[in-house]
């Protein structure tokens, strides 16, 4: 019979966000609240990420 993982044996595959990618998202928001899509790929490249993650923090506030 298999075991359970325990709460501490659990890792959980999302990764947060470098304190310098927030700040630099921050940022961006601050200087356009609604960015159109364009605008979230050309800082998903810039930054090194996928549009989706830009596109998710973005649509978060």
């Amino acid at each position: 019979m298999h075991e359970r993982p325990s709460c501490s044996d659990v890792v959980d595959k999302r990764s947060a966000f470098k304190t310098e990618t927030v700040f630099l998202l921050e940022q961006a928001f601050i200087a356009n609240a609604y960015p159109s899509r364009a605008e979230k790929e050309c800082l998903a490249a810039r930054m090194g990420m996928e549009y989706k993650q830009v596109n998710t923090w973005t649509g978060a506030f």
